[in-house]
């Protein structure tokens, strides 16, 4: 039996347009985040690949990306559309998508739900990467959690799309969502 050989680790930015670090706030900037999570690939780089993390209302955003690709060797970007409060349709999110097929980059998007209140589900909505993917066809676009609770949605949207895949964690502790999740794949013929 085969165990697991590596993980994915990342942070996720703060939306730039709530104000400015300090220590007493939640406010995390991509630069800090992309920081961190190198320092941590560095310490374990044969068990950790890090993705980087932007918020494309951050006017530094696609330097970000460039930075935390060549200086810090992350190899992809993690977005959380309903967490960071943007809209993954808007251009802002657009612009990041580009540069990300331009270099190659996967996006890992969180799709599913939220116990956080202000966090918009519809952000979250596994329907809105069909039109990301269409606009983008040679990114590779990964959604989290099989889109919980909407799996279905999720395998409509990577049967249509060869660019697009997803993930099944955190379904775990959520047994009758997980089986579904693994009948949705079944029946969608996704695997």
């Amino acid at each position: 039996m085969s165990g697991i050989e590596r993980a994915i680790v990342f942070n996720i930015a703060s939306d730039p347009r709530i104000g400015e670090p300090d220590d007493g706030n939640l406010i995390y900037p991509a630069r800090h985040a992309n920081n961190d999570t190198a320092a941590f690939v560095r310490a374990y780089p044969e068990k950790f690949l890090g993705f980087l993390t932007v918020h494309p209302h951050d006017p530094n955003a696609l330097e970000e990306i460039e930075r935390a690709t060549g200086d810090l060797g992350l190899r992809g970007i993690k977005l959380g559309p309903n967490y960071q409060n943007f809209d993954p349709l808007g251009p802002e999110a657009f612009n990041v998508f580009a540069r990300a097929e331009e270099l190659g980059l996967p996006i890992l998007f969180h799709q599913g739900t939220s116990p956080v209140q202000f966090a918009d589900l519809d952000f979250a909505h596994p329907r809105h990467m069909d039109r990301v993917a269409t606009a983008f066809p040679n990114l590779r676009i990964i959604m989290a959690h099989i889109g919980h609770p909407w799996q279905v949605d999720c395998c409509v949207v990577i049967r249509k799309h060869p660019n697009v895949y997803a993930d099944l964690s955190a379904n775990f502790y959520r047994p009758w969502a997980y089986y579904n999740a693994f009948r949705a794949v079944t029946e969608w013929n996704v695997w």
